[in-house]
């Protein structure tokens, strides 16, 4: 029999797992968008500093744009099922921290001269999800339990679902 203690944190868990499913969801869109609709606008419009590119020509408006929609769409749709007591904004927060983790991790990547596109273990598989638990925390207490297995089942979902992109062609890069 499992102890009323261990529900309880099992029950924790899958509740902030599903919470952070539009991060997720906000993460998986602009390689979509790119493959369905082509490049999009580069956000730095191709500004260099230091001699290297801001972002990069794989970080787009439409990427951040269309990435934010489908996350907070994923959100709304949570709110409108489940009946979510959490508010709006922290979908509107963890979908565009996740896109702005990935923001980061490519500046930091441009300015450590890594090519755009290759990969950057263990950075590209944690970039949003670390974005999205920093820009989500004013909403909610999470515990550390629940930051962990934020952190460890997204990060294999992210592998799971880059071998898929590979696979069908969406993605570049197995991992």
């Amino acid at each position: 029999m499992i102890e009323t203690g261990t529900l309880s944190l099992m029950r924790e868990l899958l509740e902030t797992l599903y919470l952070f499913l539009p991060a997720g969801v906000a993460n998986a869109t602009p390689p979509l968008l790119t493959r369905f609709f082509g490049p999009g606008r580069p956000i730095d419009g191709g500004l260099l500093w230091r001699g290297r590119p801001l972002l990069g020509a794989h970080k787009t408006w439409q990427g951040l744009i269309g990435g934010t929609c489908a996350g907070v769409a994923t959100f709304a749709i949570q709110r409108a099922f489940d009946g979510l007591a959490v508010p709006l904004l922290f979908g509107i927060a963890i979908s565009v921290g996740a896109l702005a983790g990935d923001l980061v991790k490519s500046f930091a990547k441009r300015r450590l001269a890594v090519a755009a596109g290759r990969v950057w273990f263990p950075f590209d598989q944690l970039d949003y999800v670390i974005g999205a638990i920093a820009a989500g925390a004013p909403f909610l207490a999470l515990t550390p339990q629940s930051i962990a297995a934020v952190v460890i089942v997204y990060f294999a979902l992210h592998l799971a679902v880059s071998a898929i992109g590979f696979v069908l062609g969406v993605k570049a890069t197995l991992i």
